[in-house]
C-alpha cells in the first residue's frame, strides 16, 4: 500500500458564511453544536481512502484550512495562501455580499502568489478559472 498523500485545501470567504461549520461537517460527519469565531486559521483533517479495496487504493489525507474572513486580519492571512493544492470558496445564500466577495478572496491569493509565498506552483485550474477580472466590490 502507498504511504498517505497530504492534501492541503484552503477554505476561504467572509466572516460568519459556514466555514467552520462546513470543515467540521466534512471532517466529522456531524454538524457541529457551537461555533467560535476563527482567528488566524484553524485546520481540520480528513482522511480520505480513494477506491478503497481495489489495486488502485490510495490515501489521502487531507487538511482543510479553516482561514478567519475578518477584514481586519487581511494583512496576516498571506502566511496561510503557500504550498497548498485547492481552494474552496464559501458564501451565504442570504448575503449576496458574501458572494460578490469571493472575487476579492480570490485576488488575495492571487497577490500572495504572486508575491513569491506559493512555493508549489500547482493548483486545480477549475478553482481559479472565475477569477480572471479582479475588483473593488465595497
Amino acid at each position: 500500500m502507498a504511504a498517505t498523500e497530504r492534501i492541503k485545501v484552503l477554505v476561504l470567504g467572509d466572516c460568519g458564511v459556514g466555514k467552520s461549520s462546513f470543515v467540521h461537517l466534512i471532517c466529522h460527519s456531524h454538524a457541529i453544536s457551537a461555533v467560535n469565531w476563527t482567528i488566524g486559521a484553524v485546520v481540520d483533517v480528513k482522511l480520505h481512502e480513494f477506491n478503497e479495496g481495489t489495486p488502485h487504493q490510495r490515501s489521502f489525507l487531507i487538511e482543510l484550512w479553516d482561514i478567519g474572513g475578518y477584514k481586519t486580519h487581511a494583512a496576516a492571512r498571506s502566511v496561510f495562501y503557500h504550498s497548498f493544492h485547492g481552494i474552496i470558496l464559501v458564501h451565504d445564500l442570504t448575503n449576496r455580499k458574501s458572494l460578490q466577495n469571493l472575487r476579492k478572496w480570490m485576488c488575495e491569493v492571487y497577490s500572495a502568489r504572486d508575491n513569491g509565498r506559493d512555493g508549489s506552483g500547482k493548483l486545480s485550474t477549475q478553482l481559479w478559472s472565475n477569477a480572471d477580472t479582479c475588483f473593488d466590490t465595497e
